[in-house]
């Protein structure tokens, strides 16, 4: 069972992304923790500490959920973090919409996670490092100098 406490994007964030043609929301929660069965959202008690952590998870910056096309961010994630989740998350929005997350899940439980936790600060930093090529591909064929 999952229960969400929505809350409003981070300051700076967009309230969604597009995946193709897929809108995919951004949102936050004050306290989230990952089960094997799922995300569950709980609450924090007034000092922060999660209140009735459930067993054998762990605690997660963000999840993916593929209905309803929601990512969702803790809301106490500072600067740095909060980009690296939401760009992690967002990879694995790009996943299940093109139909790679299950096909690899099928392969091995726990492989997707794995490839997105390696690509995901990979493909941050290359896109923090090459913003002129960031740019040049982010032009249309009526933009460019050239046809």
């Amino acid at each position: 069972m999952t229960t969400r406490d929505t809350g409003q994007p981070l300051e700076g964030m967009p309230e969604y992304v597009t995946v193709l043609t897929q809108r995919v929301d951004l949102t936050t929660s004050p306290s989230l923790v990952h089960m094997e069965e799922g995300p569950v959202w709980v609450h924090a008690d007034d000092e922060g500490n999660l209140e009735q952590t459930p067993p054998h998870g762990h605690r997660a910056y963000g999840v993916f959920e593929e209905a309803p096309m929601v990512i969702t961010l803790d809301d106490a994630l500072g600067f740095e973090k909060a980009r690296e989740t939401a760009l992690h998350e967002s990879i694995h929005a790009m996943m299940s919409v093109v139909g790679l997350d299950g096909l690899i899940e099928g392969q091995a439980s726990g492989l997707s996670e794995f490839i997105v936790s390696t690509i995901s600060p990979v493909l941050l930093a290359f896109m923090r490092d090459n913003g002129e090529f960031i740019a040049y591909l982010q032009e249309t064929q009526g933009d460019a100098a050239w046809t």
